[in-house]
C-alpha cells in the first residue's frame, strides 16, 4: 500500500482499484463508535474519506509512512464530520446556531482527548518495533502537533538519562541500577519480557537499599494522590520530565505517559540480560 500511495500521481486504473481495496481493508473495522454517533454505514464513510482525503492528498503529494497513520487520518476525518453542525444537526448554513456552537466546542474537547489517547497508544506500538535512534517523520509530526512533544528530542534525552551522560552525567554512577529497575522490573509488560521483582534484582546484582532506590527513581510513590504527585515530581523520572518541559501535573497526564513510554521503550531495547 505504501508504494501505491507514493505513486498516486501516476497510478493506472487497476492500481487505483488495488489502492482502494487496501484502504478499505485497513479501515473497515475502524471508527465504529464514531460512525454510530454519525449515523450511516462504514461503507459510506470510507468512500467519502477516499474521495475527500486520499484523492486530495494525492494532489498534495503527501507521504504515508505507516498503515497506522492512515487509520489515524480516518478517525480524525470522522471526528471532523461529527463537529460539522450541518451534518450533525441537519441545520441549513443560514440558521442561527450560537448555542449549538458552544455544545460542539464541548464535545470537540472530548473528541480531542480520545484522539490524543489513540495517538499515544499507536505511538507505543510503533516504538516497540522501531529503531529508537529516531522516528518516522510522519508520526513525529503527528505527536508534535497533538501532544506538543518532539519525539527525537525525547529519545535523545531518554538515552542520556539511562546512560548517565549529558544533562544526567551526575547519575553516571547510578545508571546501572536505574537501567535494571526500568528494563527488568518496571517496564516489562509480560509479553516479551517478564518483570523481575526488585528483591530478586537486588540479590542478583548486589543492589543495597533497593526500596529506597525505587522511591528515588519514582517507580514507588505514596498511595495518597497529592503526596504521590509531590514524591514523583522530586524523583529522577519526575525531574527527567521537567527537564523536557513537561509539567508533572494531572492536566499533563497524556504528555507524561507518552514520554515515560518512550523512556521504557529505550530501556527495554538497550538493556541486555537481567
Amino acid at each position: 500500500m505504501l508504494d501505491l500511495w507514493r505513486r498516486r500521481a501516476t497510478l493506472s486504473e487497476a492500481e487505483w482499484h488495488e489502492l482502494y481495496t487496501l484502504v478499505w481493508t485497513t479501515l473497515s473495522n475502524r471508527g465504529a463508535d464514531l460512525i454510530a454517533r454519525l449515523g450511516g454505514t462504514p461503507e459510506e464513510y470510507i468512500q467519502d474519506f477516499f474521495e475527500d482525503k486520499v484523492l486530495m492528498l494525492g494532489q498534495q503529494n503527501q507521504e504515508l509512512y505507516h498503515r497506522g497513520a492512515l487509520m489515524f487520518y480516518y478517525e480524525r476525518y470522522l471526528i471532523s464530520r461529527l463537529r460539522d453542525p450541518y451534518l450533525k444537526h441537519g441545520l441549513a448554513p443560514t440558521e442561527d446556531h450560537e448555542e449549538l456552537g458552544a455544545v460542539d466546542m464541548e464535545s470537540g474537547t472530548e473528541d480531542e482527548t480520545v484522539i490524543r489517547e489513540q495517538l499515544s497508544d499507536w505511538l507505543a506500538i510503533e516504538l516497540a518495533s522501531a529503531d529508537t535512534n529516531g522516528t518516522g517523520a510522519e508520526i513525529g509530526t503527528l505527536v508534535a502537533n497533538f501532544l506538543g512533544i518532539d519525539l527525537d528530542r525525547v529519545l535523545r534525552a531518554a538515552r542520556d538519562f539511562l546512560q548517565g551522560c549529558g544533562d544526567w552525567s551526575h547519575l553516571a554512577a547510578e545508571s546501572p541500577w536505574i537501567r535494571l529497575y526500568l528494563s527488568c522490573h518496571f517496564c516489562p509488560d509480560g509479553k516479551v519480557r517478564e518483570s523481575i521483582s526488585l528483591c530478586t534484582l537486588a540479590r542478583r546484582h548486589g543492589i543495597p537499599s533497593y526500596h529506597t532506590r525505587a522511591v528515588k527513581l519514582g517507580i514507588t510513590v505514596p498511595k495518597q494522590q497529592d503526596a504521590a504527585l509531590l514524591a514523583f515530581r522530586k524523583s529522577y523520572r519526575g525531574q527527567w520530565l521537567l527537564g523536557l518541559g513537561i509539567a508533572v501535573e494531572p492536566e499533563s497526564q497524556l504528555e507524561m505517559a507518552l514520554a515515560l513510554q518512550i523512556l521504557c521503550c529505550v530501556a527495554l531495547k538497550e538493556q541486555g540480560l537481567c
